[in-house]
């Protein structure tokens, strides 16, 4: 999303007449880009790309009325796309997308900033008549509003739950009687690795499949440094067996409360571990938090092996699943 956030900045510093459109809820179609994201401006021009330009046309002719109707703020169109369609333009499948389409005006500056800037945020649109938007950004006092304080307080509760997962998610929720789209944006997930091997290699490798970044440090400097720049959206994995290096880097990152804190070790380890950290003032709270050994039981053996067991626990933790076989559960598939 931050290509896209940097685009609107150069759009708006342009002063260009302009809507963007993005999907808000999503059936079929398969994975969708972080990057979803398409801007129009008042002579039909555009730029970034939305569901594989299957719907530029209709988007383009939604944007020009909204352009041309000074009362209205949003329109929120629904676009089923066959399969044939989709397939052509890279997507998985045919499905259905309902999109809304807002002007750049009326959407606060700082979620743009934010964005681009790679820090959390949130934007949050009241449907109906009334409109009106709320940016929301972890440790910011709120910017806009959606026509009162106590309405702008519960809508930024909706809005948390969206910013403690990496990427991009949205949801249509109700509050009271009052209809709000929110979405929220988190930067790419970084995660750090705490001690030099064939597995740091191999976790680096499996990270940069998902597009996520990775950082490995081998002195306690430069990981703590490193740690105090993460936040819940990332992940520390220690593979240092050495307690002056494993030790402040795991109190650092459970005190910090990063997403992920994971620990390479055998059982033994891992108690005589646990014991140094409390040692050192981390809380009985603070170590459930702590994954160790690191990974699903997958069998690993080796380091490819055992980096793909521990990204697939930072994904089941991040998305509050549990790691059990597809065919065995019967809830929703994805997130």
């Amino acid at each position: 999303m931050r290509r896209s956030a940097a685009l609107v900045e150069t759009w708006r510093a342009q002063q260009r007449q302009a809507v963007f459109a993005r999907p808000v809820l999503t059936e079929g179609l398969g994975p969708k880009s972080d990057e979803d994201l398409l801007l129009v401006d008042g002579d039909g021009r555009v730029g970034g790309e939305l569901l594989g330009g299957t719907a530029n046309r209709r988007l383009i002719e939604a944007a020009g009325e909204l352009l041309a109707d000074e009362h209205a703020s949003y329109r929120l169109l629904g676009v089923d796309i066959d399969f044939d369609e989709a397939t052509a333009a890279g997507l998985t499948c045919g499905g259905h997308v309902d999109v809304l389409v807002q002007r750049l005006d009326d959407v606060p500056s700082q979620l743009w900033d934010a964005i681009a800037n790679g820090h959390p945020a949130a934007l949050i649109t009241r449907l109906g008549d009334e409109g009106g938007t709320l940016v929301v950004r972890p440790g910011f006092p709120v910017e806009g509003t959606l026509g009162n304080s106590g309405l702008d307080t519960l809508a930024e509760a909706e809005a948390e739950p969206l910013l403690t997962h990496p990427g991009s998610a949205s949801a249509r929720v109700c509050v009271g009687d009052v209809e709000l789209v929110v979405e929220g944006w988190n930067p790419v997930p970084h995660l750090v690795i705490v001690g030099a091997a064939a597995l740091a290699d191999a976790l680096t490798r499996q990270v940069a499949l998902l597009g996520w970044q990775a950082t490995t440090t081998v002195t306690v400097d430069d990981t703590l440094a490193a740690i105090n720049e993460l936040t819940a959206a990332d992940m520390v994995v220690v593979l240092e067996h050495r307690p002056s290096i494993g030790t402040p880097a795991l109190a650092a990152a459970l005190k910090r409360r990063v997403g992920y804190v994971g620990a390479l070790g055998s059982r033994r380890t891992q108690a005589v571990r646990r014991r140094a950290l409390e040692a050192v003032g981390v809380t009985y709270v603070e170590l459930s938090r702590l994954h160790g050994p690191t990974g699903l039981d997958l069998g690993a053996r080796t380091p490819a092996e055992t980096a793909v067991s521990i990204v697939a626990e930072i994904l089941a933790v991040r998305s509050g699943r549990s790691a059990v076989a597809l065919r065995d559960t019967d809830g929703r598939i994805g997130p």
